[in-house]
């Protein structure tokens, strides 16, 4: 579970966005009455069009080829495809003219041809489109043109028996990687506004039926988020319910379900409007754990645990704040049992809260916390993973069992390596190996840690490697990885307003790219409000028996005095 202190419509399925990634033509295409693939062809005359413009576009005319298109200049019987091939239309895509590798040395010069007829269920992938040219067929074709819920990069629906996806080509074997069926991207989605500024928002990824809801999908994941809005703590349950063929929409749960702690009754001396800090983690799918720092109605501060079962408030228990206890909270198990997480400056410490008992764990020795506004949590099972800036400047990130009580350094003379961020872990479901990423300025390093159960990370083993040169500078990211794929999700650093996805491979730590270029995940184009930067992106997974899917949670400072939620996803099938 990622726990992060930070200072500051329907999306195109992954499949197009690795399409683009390659130069691909575009993910759809519109062809007119005349047969040319067009802008707005209103008077449907018939006759060709000319002029020049890119393919899609709705500018009100009835040009649609000539001009520039790409590096080219098309002849004025020429169609400018996707903006980048030009080429004459063949009227008939019969197997002799244009088939997949037939194109013959007479068609690859000036008498290029394309041939796109087919798309008969409008989802925006042809069925049988052939294109004879030197971008040849990278537009992946529609395998059941009569279904438009089948189409290439579609999210798939797990057990229904149907590729949604049909055949992927997601670069350099990536299903094979990941040993799945298919992968689809799920849309962007609002999840929330008037989030408190720079506070702690947590993600999670549970099992499909956690809820026990009708229409629940247990072989999807239901996605929840914990966040403070108004001084007050809230939840917010969402899951994705599938495409509506007839809209052409994707449909989720709507709205998503959302419940404000203040007003659970099992906290009855909880102020209401004192949230402080929250933060919310799993140790199983069915149980989640939630810790909250604020008011009790006799004005004094307090620590509250709660725990819920199937999305119902199970327990409760208030504690008496530390009162040297600073943001954030995070939450670690031993044995599925609670603790919560701290920090205490001065001194610079962290300390553990056990809800059942109210005993207080400290670390042993002097482990160098970091003071300053950037400190992060990030824990799995029952590791503490930390890092941030010091007074001084110096970046530190180190590990602590908060029931044993010894911190573990992760980066041997933190005082001279460049890290540009706090570190990130995760769990492999698969072989539940922990992996971190360690940012620096020119690159990444990569730690792995294969741990007997129960056993403190110092007894783990652990490889560790020098800086790889793959995503110099990382600031804001977290990652998520299956199977031995890991996928970095960040911000771009250099204008923090995009998203990004990058995939790789990892063996003994050593990374191999599998995404030829960062794939936009989500851009100032998806945003429904006007925003300055992404400042969080948080990663959570959840595998079942047929699936796992990753929840992306995405918090935007935006220009008023609140942060927006956001969330999107991947999904995949280990079966059809």
């Amino acid at each position: 579970m990622r726990f992060r202190f930070t200072s500051g419509a329907n999306a195109l399925p992954l499949l197009c966005l690795l399409a683009a990634a390659v130069s691909a033509p575009a993910c759809s295409l519109v062809i007119d009455s005349d047969s040319y693939v067009a802008p707005d062809d209103t008077p449907r005359d018939g006759g060709p069009d000319t002029g020049g413009s890119m393919d899609g576009s709705m500018d009100g005319s009835e040009t649609d080829q000539g001009g520039t298109c790409g590096s080219d200049i098309c002849a004025a019987d020429e169609v400018c495809y996707a903006n980048t091939v030009c080429g004459r239309l063949v009227t008939s895509c019969d197997p002799v003219t244009c088939t997949l590798g037939g194109c013959d040395s007479d068609t690859l010069g000036s008498d290029r041809k394309v041939c796109f007829p087919c798309d008969d269920d409008g989802d925006g992938f042809p069925s049988t489109l052939r294109q004879c040219s030197r971008v040849a067929d990278l537009l992946p074709r529609d395998c059941d043109d009569n279904d438009p819920g089948q189409f290439p990069g579609a999210v798939p629906k797990c057990m229904d028996g149907v590729a949604q996806g049909c055949d992927s080509f997601l670069p350099n074997g990536l299903l094979a990687s990941l040993n799945v069926a298919e992968m689809g991207r799920i849309p962007n989605r609002e999840v929330a506004t008037g989030l408190a500024g720079a506070a702690q928002v947590s993600t999670l990824a549970l099992p499909g039926d956690y809820l026990r809801l009708a229409g629940d999908d247990p072989n999807a994941a239901r996605w929840l988020f914990g966040f403070i809005r108004e001084k007050e703590a809230q939840l917010a349950y969402l899951q994705l319910r599938g495409l509506n063929t007839a809209t052409g929409a994707y449909e989720w749960n709507t709205p998503p379900i959302t419940m404000v702690l203040d007003t659970v009754t099992t906290v009855p001396a909880l102020q209401r409007g004192s949230t402080e800090m929250f933060v919310v983690a799993s140790p199983s799918g069915q149980v989640v754990d939630m810790a909250l720092a604020a008011t009790s109605t006799a004005d004094a501060p307090i620590v509250a645990h709660l725990r819920a079962r199937d999305g119902n408030i199970a327990t409760g228990a208030v504690l008496n704040r530390p009162a040297d206890l600073i943001s954030p909270l995070a939450i670690i198990h031993r044995n599925t049992a609670p603790h919560v997480v701290f920090r205490t400056v001065p001194p610079q410490r962290l300390e553990s809260l056990d809800p059942g008992t109210g005993n207080i764990t400290q670390t042993n020795g002097a482990p160098h916390v970091p003071s300053g506004p950037g400190f992060s949590f990030d824990t799995v099972g029952e590791h503490v993973f930390f890092g941030g800036l010091d007074t001084m400047g110096t970046r530190i990130a180190e590990a602590w069992d908060g029931a044993f009580g010894n911190a573990v350094q992760l980066l041997d003379g933190t005082s001279s390596i460049a890290i540009s961020a706090p570190p990130r872990f995760s769990r492999d479901p698969e072989n539940d190996s922990i992996i971190g990423l360690l940012p620096d300025t020119s690159g990444v390093r990569v730690a792995e840690w294969q741990c007997a159960p129960s056993a403190p990370l110092d007894e783990c083993l652990r490889e560790a490697t020098a800086v790889q040169s793959h995503l110099p500078g990382l600031r804001v990211f977290d990652i998520a990885i299956f199977n031995g794929v890991l996928l970095v999700v960040h911000v771009d650093s250099d204008t923090e307003k995009r998203v990004l996805l990058d995939v790789f491979t990892t063996s003994s730590g050593t990374l191999t790219r599998l995404t030829p270029v960062s794939l936009p995940l989500m851009t100032a184009a998806d945003m429904p409000i006007t925003f300055s930067t992404f400042t969080d992106v948080q990663v959570d997974i959840q595998a079942g028996a047929q699936h796992f899917e990753i929840v992306i949670g995405v918090v935007a400072d935006t220009t008023a005095p609140t942060d927006i939620l956001m969330a999107t996803g991947l999904r995949a099938c280990r079966t059809l």
